[in-house]
Formats: structure tokens, C-alpha cells, sequence
């Protein structure tokens, strides 16, 4: 501890508070006596001392190799200093290179700058006129679609009320004949070729009023159906009739599979 002490040969005047403090202090002109420190006391404070000695240096280990771990890391930051400068040096020289580029592209072209863009703007009016009339041409095509729904519907409905009717009116040409079977068999003989020419009538009958209200139905769609929409059709037809025949081969080839799996199980 570094303090001021004045001795008593000193020609300095000192007030009677600094030499209270420092007798306080050091116990300098001081009446009292100096303490004498109990040796036990001091020899537990030097082995308390020695002990941490293994700490304080390992402390010290730590912190050179901290010491060594910052000036690795300066270092790096250093070099990192130096690339960010030498990359944003080229970046921003780069830069000035494309803005003079384009400084004297514009000063030079103004007006070819001028017809692209107005040539752009005409091309993205076409295309919106397109867009428009290509959503209204789906819209007519969507509402087209509901309409032969609900004909399809109707047509359904109108088959199971067909249906519905010829097969009340078989049923009760099957009472008939049952009736007749219980009487006599000549009379069943004629009332069932007369039956069947009836069925066969009626058959052919609904099978004709089939065909002609799904001719008028065909008829009705493809006269409202664009050329393109008639060849779409055709070849929706035609390829629905290559899957039915691609599906027929198919569970041949998979019957045939079957069958010559049987055989292989059956000869082990």
C-alpha cells in the first residue's frame, strides 16, 4: 500500500486530521503499539497460499491460451477485413461498370427503350383479350355441359319409367301364363309365342325409341359442337372403344395367367 507517511524529521506542517487518519493507517505517531500477529495465523495464511498457487496457475494457463485464441481470431477477422474490402471493391467496380453500361444505353436508345415497351404493352392487351375470350368460350363449354346433364338426367329417368312400365306389363304377361299353364297346354303353346312376339315387339320397341332419342341427342349436341369439338368426340369414342378392347385382352391375359399358374401348382 502506497500512502503518504510524514516522519518526524520533516520540516512539512501536517494538521492534526491527516495524522489521526494516518495513524489510523499505519499507526504512524501513534501512542498505540503495533499488534503482533500470532505466528500460528501465519503459517495457515502461506499454506492457504501455496495451495492456490496450482489455481492461479492454471489461470494463467487459461488465459494464454485465450490470449493466443483472440489473437487467432483477430487474425482471421484481419483477413476477413481485407476479402469484404477486396470483394466489395471489385463488386462495387463491377457496379459502376453496369450503371455507366446502362447510363449510355439509355442516353443512346431512348426510343428503341420507348417501342418495346409500348410494343409490350400491346402484346399484354392481346394476351388479356385472349385470356377473356378463352374464359368465355369455357363458359359457354361449362354451361353447355350443364345443359346434357340435365338431359342425361331426364333421359335417365325417362329409361327407368320405360322400364318400369314394360316390366309391369311382363310381369303380367307371366301371370297370364301362368294362368293358362294351369289350364290347358295347347292354349299356353299359342299365348306363349304371342308372349314373346310381344316382348320382342316391346324390346325392339324400346331398344327403336332408345336409339332414336339418343340419335336426337347426338344430333342435338353435335349441331351445337364446333368442328374441333366433333373431332375431339370422335376420338374420345374411338379410344374408349380401343380401352374396352385393350380391358378385353387384358382379362384374357390375366385368365390365361391364372390358368397357367393352376397348371404350375398343380405339377409341383
Amino acid at each position: 500500500m502506497h500512502h503518504y507517511s510524514p516522519t518526524l524529521n520533516s520540516n512539512e506542517n501536517c494538521s492534526n486530521s491527516f495524522r489521526k487518519e494516518c495513524s489510523k493507517l499505519c499507526h504512524h505517531l501513534s501512542p498505540k503499539k503495533i499488534p503482533v500477529i500470532d505466528r500460528s495465523k501465519t503459517s495457515i495464511l502461506k499454506m492457504q497460499i501455496e495451495n492456490k498457487k496450482v489455481s492461479l496457475d492454471e489461470c494463467k494457463k487459461h488465459f494464454l491460451k485465450l490470449k493466443e485464441e483472440n489473437a487467432m481470431l483477430k487474425c482471421i477477422i484481419l483477413q476477413l477485413e481485407d476479402n469484404m474490402f477486396v470483394n466489395g471493391s471489385s463488386t462495387l467496380q463491377e457496379f459502376e461498370k453496369i450503371s455507366s453500361v446502362l447510363s449510355l444505353n439509355s442516353k443512346k436508345y431512348p426510343f428503341l427503350l420507348f417501342n418495346e415497351q409500348h410494343q409490350f404493352e400491346l402484346l399484354n392487351k392481346k394476351l388479356d383479350a385472349v385470356l377473356d375470350k378463352f374464359n368465355s368460350n369455357i363458359k359457354k363449354l361449362q354451361d353447355k355441359i350443364d345443359e346434357e346433364r340435365l338431359v342425361c338426367k331426364s333421359l335417365k329417368q325417362f329409361k327407368h319409367v320405360e322400364f318400369d312400365e314394360n316390366k309391369q306389363k311382363i310381369e303380367n304377361l307371366n301371370n297370364q301364363i301362368q294362368v293358362i299353364q294351369n289350364g290347358n297346354q295347347k292354349e299356353y303353346k299359342s299365348f306363349q309365342d304371342s308372349h314373346e312376339k310381344s316382348y320382342s315387339f316391346i324390346m325392339s320397341r324400346r331398344k327403336l325409341n332408345i336409339d332414336r332419342v339418343r340419335t336426337g341427342f347426338c344430333q342435338l349436341v353435335s349441331s351445337s359442337m364446333s368442328p374441333d369439338m366433333m373431332r375431339m368426340a370422335r376420338e374420345n369414342v374411338l379410344i374408349k372403344k380401343e380401352i374396352v378392347i385393350h380391358k378385353n385382352e387384358t382379362d384374357l391375359l390375366l385368365s390365361d395367367i391364372a390358368m397357367l399358374e393352376q397348371q404350375i401348382h398343380d405339377l409341383h
